[in-house]
């Protein structure tokens, strides 16, 4: 959903130690949007951005596990 565009502005990818990562939203009512409320339903927008994001996650992922692998080799 956009509307003034704050969930969109308000979505990012952060990396964590090791292999972790979020998708997180800053904005204060994206819960509200992607889980709906009593008076409205659900709009998902972070599960929709996790999964545009999945490959290159994994791209990564992998990529780092074989950096990782070739440096316990050495």
């Amino acid at each position: 959903p956009v509307d003034s565009g704050a969930l969109r502005a308000g979505i990012s990818a952060r990396q964590g130690a090791g292999m972790e990562a979020a998708v997180v939203s800053t904005a204060p009512h994206a819960a509200m949007v992607e889980l709906g409320t009593s008076r409205m339903a659900a709009r998902p927008h972070l599960l929709p951005a996790t999964e545009a994001v999945r490959a290159e996650f994994f791209a990564a992922a992998r990529a780092e596990a074989q950096r990782a692998a070739g440096e316990v080799w050495k």
